[in-house]
């Protein structure tokens, strides 16, 4: 069981600390069990802004959690969302020394340069990685028992997501449209999981509070994001399961934006 540790602004409120790190250990603890972690886990409870939301910084196994987000202070009101999104964290951590998260990593990487796909296109390909490796993560968490943990935590970053980062479709430019392709399959990880552990109703669940948001787009787009679904539906972390789902996107990615 690794140690846990908090950091935290002094603006934060105590109590909200004490919810966060008994989350953590608990989420630790369990994931621990299967999983090897590192010997020290830090959470840092930060109230500046933070750009990239929650996420880790690699280097010294520090989760950096951004504590005005809207997720995280629902999250600290439904403490199961709270303990989902701090064990994805963990479990990210795990998967990073179990060398899973490199293997997702050099396949797409080979992938794109065989493609002739350049740098200007690495927000893309960094985008549908981390799609992939969310999708691992939470396949594992989910096998762990925490799936009511994850649904919980999914509910609320959703809708955070879809609200603030998605355009209705009409009103996009061609310079937004990477983004709001990288919007789209960024939300595949809050449901796909479910579906792929048989866990239909709650994949149905979040899936339908996603298509309320892109009620507006074309047919072709949304038959793009089915196809891309079910590539990722049968994607294994062998090569090849891998490749079908790049193959998808990229096919999807081309036709949508020649069309």
């Amino acid at each position: 069981m690794p140690a846990v540790e908090c950091e935290f602004d002094p603006v934060i409120r105590k109590d909200h600390v004490y919810l966060i790190n008994k989350a953590a250990r608990g989420a630790a603890e369990k994931i621990a069990g299967k999983h090897e972690l590192p010997a020290t886990i830090t959470v840092k409870i930060s109230a500046r802004d933070q750009p990239m939301g929650t996420y880790i910084n690699y280097s010294d196994w520090k989760i950096v959690i951004d504590y005005n987000s809207m997720p995280v202070q629902k999250a600290l009101i439904e403490r199961r969302a709270l303990e989902g999104l701090l064990a994805h964290e963990i479990m990210h951590m795990a998967q990073k020394i179990d060398g899973t998260e490199q293997k997702i990593i050099e396949v797409f990487t080979k992938s794109f340069r065989r493609r002739g796909i350049g740098r200007d296109r690495f927000e893309l390909m960094k985008a549908m990685g981390m799609v992939t490796k969310d999708i691992f993560v939470n396949d594992a968490l989910i096998k762990e028992g925490f799936s009511g943990e994850l649904f919980k935590h999914y509910l609320i970053l959703v809708h955070s997501r879809v609200k603030d980062n998605v355009l209705p479709f009409t009103e996009l430019t061609q310079e937004r449209f990477d983004d709001f392709f990288i919007a789209l399959i960024g939300l595949f990880p809050a449901y796909v999981p479910f579906f792929r552990a048989g866990e239909a109703e709650r994949g149905e669940i979040i899936k339908s509070s996603i298509d309320m948001h892109f009620s507006d787009i074309p047919h072709e787009l949304s038959a793009c994001a089915h196809e891309m679904e079910g590539a990722l539906l049968r994607a294994s972390l062998e090569e090849k399961g891998i490749e079908a789902f790049i193959e998808s996107a990229l096919n999807c990615y081309s036709q949508l934006l020649s069309s």
